[in-house]
């Protein structure tokens, strides 16, 4: 049995704000201290990316205090420099005390086949950038999926384009995390750079010069070619 660095009475808090004090988490999010610099020092950035559903050993539902209680542990290695997740798991990390000084990007996407904010006629299940921005997080996470034989029109890199000036606007940086859905069911690590030239040209044109972005792309053979 997994022995909890969360302790039964910090889990109970949660639970206790989220039905009971639900303003108390609002007034947590105004009072959390934001890191001095949107870069490190060193001008690396170490971020856990937090949004897995699914237990990958057991294929069941993810227990929640067990991933709180994981993320509790990363943190406590000082490179660690913030946290990529959901609205509610920041939340609730913030009210741990967990983000105090580190980085909190949110993850904005609903459908990551359209835009994330705007979308095509509607939000599509995502974080509108006026919430992230009242939530005092530092960024937003924003999806982007590619069909590796299909027509640039089809992931609208137009909406996504939206969405980063929008969040720029709110003065909040983007990581952009491109992705490719293989129709051979090639895992996309298996992807060649020639199959991320078009995605990545269409992304970057229609994207606004002058905003913080990031992209990222999963480290493939001839990355370099990329850059």
């Amino acid at each position: 049995m997994r022995a909890y660095r969360l302790h039964a009475a910090s889990w109970s808090r949660i639970v206790t704000h989220r039905v009971r004090r639900p303003e108390a988490i609002a007034d947590r999010l105004l009072s959390r201290r934001r890191p001095d610099q949107s870069v490190p020092n060193d001008g690396q950035m170490v971020l856990l990316t937090c949004n897995h559903q699914v237990d990958p050993r057991t294929g069941a539902p993810v227990d929640r205090r067990e991933l709180l209680d994981r993320i509790i542990e990363a943190l406590s290695i000082p490179e660690v420099d913030g946290v990529v997740a959901s609205a509610d798991l920041l939340e609730e990390l913030t009210l741990l005390n967990m983000l105090e000084h580190r980085f909190a990007f949110c993850s904005a996407s609903g459908d990551p086949h359209v835009g994330a904010i705007s979308g095509l006629g509607g939000s599509c299940g995502g974080v509108a950038s006026s919430t992230i921005a009242a939530s005092r997080f530092d960024g937003a996470l924003l999806s982007q999926r590619w069909d590796a034989r299909g027509p640039p029109q089809a992931s609208q890199p137009w909406c996504v384009a939206a969405d980063v000036a929008e969040l720029a606007a709110h003065a909040l940086p983007t990581i952009l995390d491109l992705c490719i859905t293989d129709p051979d069911g090639r895992p996309e690590f298996d992807t060649t750079w020639t199959d991320w030239i078009e995605p990545l040209h269409a992304t970057t044109s229609a994207l606004a010069t002058g905003v913080g972005v990031w992209i990222t792309v999963p480290a493939i053979s001839g990355l370099a070619h990329l850059a």
